[in-house]
């Protein structure tokens, strides 16, 4: 007859958990934790990186989209006028070079608080060179407008649907939480993983490239810096900041670029 002692050590040793089942259970338990605990900084910074590639690459690819459908660029009157009577870098002595949307808030909503102000600061920017002169300045706020057919566009004396006539929605992104927070805020500044306006240079002399003489000049020790294609975007990256002073300052390698 068996005792109870011995049946009750039986069933204990039937049900217990073998050594490779208990570690099983302990690695599940790790990888749980570790997708609850916030990310370390490296991992976040390459996260990051990748959600702006995917904005820039989708912007670019929305851009070429109006292009196909309207035959121009997504841009206003202002910036057309503006780009017609900028030099040429690429063909001295003429007219016509290609704008940047860069720093400086025009024209956006009628009651936005940004007007007129330049929002990215003298550290991120040491001098203005994005627009080379150019007496109408702007942010991406146009743009991303018109792309997305916002509910108003970034000129006071034109309705909804003036530059995008087939109210078209070709672009789309999370709206931000705030005017310093990624995504498109409430000026319809469409803002990089680190809440930086992504800078924007589009090709409005039609010579299928697009020139800059100003940021990437710069960098790139040269007069006149092109891309081929009809949009070049860029992020500042994590460190939201570029060193034109220093070119060669190794924080510029963590600037983010459209077409590298």
């Amino acid at each position: 007859m068996k005792t109870p002692g011995k049946y009750l050590d039986r069933l204990c040793n039937e049900n217990a958990f073998t050594l490779t089942e208990l570690l099983v259970v302990i690695a599940i338990i790790g990888i749980l934790a570790a997708l609850l605990l916030p990310l370390p900084g490296p991992v976040k910074i390459v996260a990051k990186d990748k959600i702006a590639q995917v904005e820039m690459a989708n912007m670019g690819a929305a851009i070429d989209q109006f292009d196909n459908e309207y035959g121009r660029l997504p841009v206003s009157t202002a910036a057309v006028n503006a780009a017609a009577n900028l030099p040429n870098p690429l063909s001295p002595g003429t007219r016509g070079g290609d704008f940047t949307f860069g720093v400086v808030v025009k024209g956006t909503s009628p009651t936005s608080p940004l007007e007129g102000q330049t929002i990215i600061s003298s550290t991120a920017i040491s001098q203005n060179p994005l627009t080379f002169g150019s007496p109408y300045q702007n942010v991406n706020s146009e743009v991303i407008s018109i792309l997305t057919d916002a509910a108003y566009y970034p000129e006071n004396s034109v309705t909804r649907h003036t530059y995008n006539s087939r109210s078209l929605p070709l672009f789309t992104a999370r709206a931000a939480l705030d005017t310093n927070s990624p995504g498109i805020d409430s000026n319809n500044i469409l803002r990089d993983p680190w809440g930086m306006p992504y800078i924007m240079t589009l090709d409005l002399n039609g010579d299928g490239k697009c020139t800059d003489t100003g940021t990437w000049a710069t960098l790139m020790h040269t007069n006149a810096f092109s891309v081929s294609g009809t949009s070049m975007i860029w992020s500042f990256g994590y460190l939201r900041s570029v060193d034109l002073n220093n070119p060669s300052n190794p924080n510029n390698k963590f600037i983010l670029t459209s077409w590298k």
